[in-house]
């Protein structure tokens, strides 16, 4: 990831990309039995929003949170292209990356993994309500998109089981 000087890029949170990101969180959660859709709260898109500046501003993604939200579970997606291409991505990018993931969870031992974190808090049963934040812009070498979606309550929770939060697929028929 490029550095930006430490400075954040610009919001670009807007309409079309809430409705962008709440239909794809739609599409993949009602894939799993029993997991409800979740509602947007604008508390949590404000919150997104300062993340996304925050994290835009560091030369890594980085999850560290010291705020008043560490309760919120969180997923992150940064892409970046060439500095000359000038493009801002959709929300409909980040949320099948992180819900590809599925391909590496294991229902038969359901628990924590670095490698399935964005897939089981995008489907865990209990976090029901979302907001999502965009920024992006020429971060120096690259014109970068960094997506941020926050939930409430927190999924992914060591301890928790997890069986009863990440739910099979539906069978078809």
């Amino acid at each position: 990831m490029a550095s930006n000087n430490g400075k954040p890029l610009p919001d670009l949170t807007d309409q079309t990309f809430q409705t962008d990101c709440i239909n794809n969180h739609a599409i993949y959660r009602s894939k799993h039995m029993n997991t409800p859709n979740l509602t947007v709260e604008q508390s949590l898109i404000t919150y997104a929003q300062n993340r996304c500046q925050d994290i835009s501003s560091k030369p890594q993604l980085t999850g560290e949170d010291s705020g008043n939200y560490l309760s919120l579970g969180q997923n992150t997606y940064w892409v970046g292209l060439p500095g000359n291409v000038k493009q801002i991505a959709p929300c409909s990018n980040a949320v099948p990356a992180w819900y590809n993931e599925i391909s590496k969870y294991n229902y038969s031992k359901p628990g924590y993994s670095s490698a399935t974190g964005h897939f089981t808090q995008l489907v865990w049963k209990d976090s029901l309500q979302v907001g999502c934040a965009r920024c992006g812009g020429n971060g120096g070498t690259y014109y970068e998109t960094y997506i941020v979606c926050v939930y409430k309550p927190q999924g992914n929770i060591i301890g928790v089981n997890f069986a009863t939060e990440v739910m099979p697929l539906k069978t078809s028929g």
